[in-house]
């Protein structure tokens, strides 16, 4: 403090005292305006373009530098001094703004009377305010923002985020949510390289949240490391932070929050606390209300019925689902702006009771509950049940007032019908209020128990009939009050001695029963047990099916199916589909339905699912149970199990279609060999065979084929000669890929496929052609004779038949019967032939075994006959003279085409001997060719 008082004088005590109290910047003046003496603070300068606001040394004329200020903020001071010397004033506060280099700065100047010792001095004191104008700026737009009718709440918190981030002077603000144990960053302000938008961390991780999540309550910290060390993260590295909890339904739902990751250096301000708590709840209480909305929306969407919400004066209607405007046929808008509007409708003979009422409810909304008719802007009429229910504040005082309208009319519809039903009811009938009391006794009833309705209508029944206590008759009726739920049972009236069938139907009102005299249909039950009986012993004697029906056969009442099939000791209507295969049921339900026509016995050999899910066979017989009326009353029935006659029939009927079917082709096959008789080229043969098996209604399509040298030397099969396919199908099959007939060829054997769109030696590059041609299944048969092969048959059958193997036998007979037609005119040809030519070769080629042996041992070798073999190779037959056949083999065998040679029979009697030599790989030579030729 600095003063021009001396020291230790009272005086200086007193002043020291005064100015010391305050952290600002103070001064004392005498009654003439001159400083007497200033504290520390005062000598702070503040930086402003105003002077006045300089330091000024004590013993100055306070006064003196204000007034000659060139500054109104000044001059006003001065003028507040001069007013409290006066005696007008004895405070004086002005608030004023200063320019300063980088923005205006505010100041509040306060100067006070003061007395001591019956001296009047002066207190002066400045005081910066800037910090507390921006917050209080800050505070009005952020009130600005969360109140801007134009923008949704996720853009209100984002841009309070970054107007709170600003303003504060911090890195991260977020708006986040605690789900289990993870905290979700749902709002995010934040620099630019920061993405946490919709990511999520354990809240383990962040422990100043987590506090403000446990203890439910603001945290605010300049320094974590030194104000908190227990909450330093170091996943994080949080230095400073400010947060407040945001709560939804009294729960919390996660924080609003600012954090930097280095500490500040002054403390958060007074505003920024305040700015945090007031936007954290402003949040939850805008969760909830959007929670609320969201509710009534889905009310207002999804429930028929008619929800309002009114203040307890019920002048204003603060809610209405729109289903309002399809009940009421009015505008829920309407009722918006005039609360009591609703009551225009409701129909004049309800409406003065209604209007009672809704008085009323302003004092006990619980106790309103009304059903009324409305007349709708068309003129319908519809009925409403409204009622109603109060919500009370804490201290019980009524706050709002809540209630449904639903629309009854469909319900008041069937109520008449239904009193229109009873008032048709041939058996008694009787209704009691909740006291037991008759309310209704129809004239059934009266005549049943000799009891007129006017003697008992409102008297208590049990006061009437006593003797029913205690009875099952008392149980019934009491248990269909107490459960609300419909109840019956059968009763003996021992005073009338008949039996009656009881059911009572409970309502809020009361019991309504129906009572039937039963006592000859329980005669009737009676009997009907009494031939169960008989049944069950029948059954246990039997060991056939044994069946029940109803009347029209929907339900199987019992059956009894002797582990054959299934038992079922239930009612079934899905008995059909559970026992009887689909392609069956058309020609039982015919059956059942023609029995039913002529109330006739059912008899029928059909197919059942037997107990192993298997088909099996039976014989069943129905015979209908009538009543007294000639009506059908159910079907009693038996059934044998005939699956092995059945199996044993269709076993000789296919063979019996075998027969026929191997019948044919004999007689086809020794009809066509007969005809290749006649034949004389082995065109005419194969031309003949196809054109003849096809005619026939045995083969779709026959094809004769022979095996071929591609280009590529590889071995192929040339259809020659075709009936029922077209050339395109004939010309994929030299091109392909191997299939039945080129095993055929090769292995001089009968080869069948019974499926051709599954078998795997099918080509799959002709599965498609042949699946279109409509082929099923087919037979390639080897044309062949004495070890020689002139050909392949290929038959396809149609889609319905097989090829058995007596067939194929008889299709093998038929290939050596071509194959000996062709031989024949190739025999033929030979004897006709008018001259014959002996043709002498030299073979060269030193790479051909025959041509090479014959120069090397001085032999000479005939070709007496080629055999084609399975894989592809031939079979030679030559007779060799001038040299010893053993060693002719083994010099082919030593050569690069022949596997093996062996001798057949040495050179006997003068005949030349016989060698056979198995060439694998056989090239093109020109001994092949002129024997092909």
């Amino acid at each position: 403090m600095v003063s021009n008082l001396p020291n230790g004088g009272p005086e200086r005590q007193f002043l020291d005292s005064a100015i010391d109290l305050t952290p600002n910047r103070a001064a004392i003046l005498d009654t003439d305006g001159t400083i007497l003496a200033t504290n520390s603070a005062w000598q702070d300068c503040a930086e402003t373009t105003d002077n006045w606001l300089q330091p000024v040394d004590v013993g100055v004329d306070y006064l003196t530098v204000l007034e000659t200020a060139e500054s109104t903020s000044a001059s006003r001071v001065a003028t507040g001094i001069r007013k409290l010397l006066q005696g007008t004033r004895e405070q004086v506060e002005i608030e004023f703004a200063c320019e300063s280099a980088d923005e205006p700065r505010w100041f509040v100047t306060q100067a006070t009377t003061a007395m001591h010792d019956g001296a009047t001095y002066i207190t002066i004191t400045h005081c910066e305010t800037t910090a507390r104008k921006d917050g209080q700026r800050i505070l009005r737009e952020a009130c600005e923002i969360s109140t801007a009718p134009d923008r949704s709440f996720d853009e209100k918190i984002t841009t309070l985020l970054e107007l709170g981030r600003n303003a504060i002077g911090i890195d991260y603000g977020t708006l986040s949510r605690v789900q289990d144990d993870q905290y979700i960053f749902e709002s995010v302000a934040a620099p630019a390289s920061a993405d946490l938008q919709g990511t999520s961390v354990p809240v383990a991780e962040l422990p100043n949240c987590e506090r403000v999540v446990k203890q439910n309550r603001t945290l605010v910290h300049r320094d974590v490391e030194s104000q908190a060390p227990e909450l330093v993260d170091p996943t994080w590295g949080i230095e400073s932070y400010l947060g407040a909890p945001v709560t939804v339904h009294g729960e919390v739902y996660g924080t609003f929050c600012f954090y930097s990751m280095a500490p500040r250096t002054e403390a958060f301000p007074d505003w920024a606390v305040t700015f945090v708590e007031c936007l954290s709840n402003w949040v939850g209480h805008e969760l909830e209300r959007r929670e609320r909305e969201e509710q009534l929306q889905q009310i207002k969407t999804t429930i028929s019925d008619v929800i309002w919400i009114s203040n307890p004066k019920k002048d204003e209607v603060e809610f209405v689902s729109d289903s309002y405007e399809d009940v009421w046929g009015r505008s829920p808008e309407i009722l918006r702006t005039d609360a009591t509007s609703f009551v225009d409708a409701i129909h004049p003979a309800d409406r003065d009771r209604v209007q009672d009422a809704l008085e009323a409810q302003q004092a006990n909304p619980d106790a309103y509950e009304e059903t009324y008719r409305i007349i709708q802007p068309d003129g319908e009429t519809r009925w409403i049940h409204d009622q109603a229910s109060g919500i009370y504040d804490d201290n019980g005082t009524l706050r709002t007032i809540v209630g449904i309208a639903s629309d009854i009319t469909e319900r008041k519809k069937r109520e008449q019908k239904y009193r229109r039903l009873t008032e048709r009811i041939t058996d008694a009938y009787y209704a009691f209020d909740s006291d037991w009391n008759v309310t209704y006794w129809n004239d059934t009833a009266a005549d049943r128990g000799d009891m007129p309705a006017a003697d008992i209508l409102g008297e208590n029944f049990w006061g009437v009939y006593g003797e029913l206590e205690g009875t099952v008759y008392e149980e019934t009726l009491r248990k269909a009050m107490d459960s609300q739920e419909p109840t019956s049972c059968e009763f003996y009236y021992e005073a009338n001695d008949y039996w009656i069938e009881l059911q009572a139907y409970p309502d809020k009102g009361g019991v309504s029963v129906i009572s039937q005299e039963i006592t000859e249909r329980k005669a009737a039950r009676e009997a009907l047990h009494e031939k169960q009986d008989r049944l069950d012993a029948f059954v246990t004697a039997t060991s056939d099916v044994v069946y029940r029906m109803s009347a029209d056969w929907s339900e199987m009442r019992y059956l009894d199916g002797q582990e054959f099939i299934v038992d079922t000791d239930d009612p079934r209507q899905t008995w059909l589909e559970e026992y009887i295969p689909p392609d069956e049921r058309p020609r039982v339900t015919a059956a059942i339905e023609e029995a039913i026509e002529t109330t006739s016995r059912f008899e029928l050999e059909h197919q059942v699912l037997q107990v192993d899910g298997t088909r099996g066979w039976i014989y069943s017989r129905a015979v209908p149970i009538l009543d007294d009326d000639g009506e059908i009353v159910e079907w009693f029935g038996t059934a044998t199990d005939i699956t092995d006659r059945k199996t044993r029939e269709q076993t000789l009927a296919q063979q019996r279609d075998d027969l026929t079917q191997l019948k044919r082709l004999n007689t086809l096959v020794r009809n066509l060999t007969q005809a290749l008789q006649n034949t004389t080229t082995r065109e005419d043969i194969e031309t003949a065979v196809c054109d003849r098996l096809t005619d026939s209604d045995l083969y779709q399509t026959v094809w004769i084929g022979t095996r071929r040298q591609s280009e590529s030397n590889s071995s192929v099969v040339v259809p020659q000669a075709s009936a029922g396919v077209d050339d395109a199908y004939l010309r994929g099959i030299s091109g392909g890929e191997p299939g039945p007939a080129s095993a055929a060829l090769n292995t001089g054997e009968l080869q069948t496929i019974d499926d051709i769109a599954t078998a795997e030696q099918f080509p799959d590059s002709r599965r498609e052609i042949a699946r279109r041609n409509g082929h099923h299944t087919l037979a390639a048969v080897p044309i062949a004779t004495d070890g020689t092969i002139y050909g392949v048959l290929v038959v396809y059958t149609p889609q319905e038949h097989t090829i058995s193997e007596a067939e194929q036998a008889i299709l093998t007979d038929l290939g050596r019967s071509i194959a000996l037609a062709i031989q024949r005119v190739h025999s033929q040809r030979s004897l006709t032939a008018e001259t014959a030519i002996a043709l002498d070769f030299q073979l060269s080629d030193a790479d051909i075994g025959f041509a090479d042996v014959s120069t090397e041992l001085g032999c000479e070798l005939d070709l007496e006959r080629r055999i084609p073999t399975g894989d592809g190779g031939y079979l030679y037959y030559v007779t060799v003279l001038g040299a010893p056949p053993a060693q002719v083999c083994d010099y082919l065998e030593d050569g690069q085409l022949v596997s093996d040679s062996s001798v057949v029979h040495p050179t006997k009697n003068g005949e030349p001997a016989l060698i056979e030599t198995h060439l694998e790989e056989t090239p093109r030579l020109p001994l092949d060719v002129l024997t092909d030729y």
